[in-house]
């Protein structure tokens, strides 16, 4: 950091076409005291680009100021044994989808329970605002990048039962990172929970949950 700005360097970028100077942007570090209140963000935009260094490196203009942003509505919980969750993915807007999803082949399958799909692929945690898996690149879709929408069927093993209970999601990716090479983490937010309907059009009727921007809003109902 000087007058002239932050340099910093760009470690991973999902969205690497994305990036050049001008850009606004917005950083987050953990929760600071300023005048009296936490703060955990700044606002700032990109003065310039390094790509000749390595790692690349992007040069930010100092602050123009900072604020408290909430992170995460729910604690994540990590998954302690990834084998009894199993998830079923599609690149899909529950708004406007045709797809009958209960009948539909997923474009992501997580079954780490015997082995046969999903291979290295697990759910890494989970929380009733969203969850986080961990795929192999060369298995993960294309389009699975921020901001994608998607439906998700998570599957989990009841004990007491002996069996898999599916619950159904819609959402949005929020963050995709590389924890290590050929391996994508995905982070996904849900907006809407979904109740099965045979006779809904995707066989499933939606509602927003609490956190979203309309509560109140359903989506699919069946006439």
């Amino acid at each position: 950091a000087g007058p002239g700005g932050l340099v910093c360097e760009l470690l991973d970028c999902a969205a690497p076409d994305a990036v050049h100077a001008g850009l606004k942007v917005q950083g987050f570090f953990a929760p600071l005291p300023l005048s009296g209140r936490k703060v955990n963000a700044l606002d700032t935009e990109i003065l310039a680009m390094q790509g000749a260094a390595d790692p690349p490196r992007i040069v930010l203009a100092l602050p123009q100021g900072f604020r408290a942003v909430p992170r995460r509505r729910h604690p994540r919980k990590k998954v302690s044994d990834p084998r009894f969750i199993r998830l079923r993915l599609w690149l899909a807007d529950v708004a406007d989808s045709a797809t009958y999803f209960p009948e539909a082949s997923p474009d992501l399958w997580i079954n780490a329970y015997d082995g046969r799909h999903g291979d290295e692929n697990a759910v890494s945690d989970i929380s009733p605002g969203g969850l986080a898996m961990e795929v192999r690149a060369a298995l993960a879709p294309a389009g699975l990048a921020p901001g994608a929408r998607v439906v998700l069927k998570c599957s989990l093993f009841q004990f007491k039962d002996k069996q898999f209970k599916p619950y159904w999601y819609a959402g949005s990716v929020r963050a995709v990172t590389t924890p290590s090479q050929g391996v994508r983490r995905i982070a996904v937010a849900f907006s809407h929970v979904g109740a099965p309907d045979r006779l809904a059009p995707q066989g499933l009727v939606w509602t927003a949950l609490q956190s979203s921007a309309n509560p109140t809003q359903t989506i699919g109902a069946s006439a």
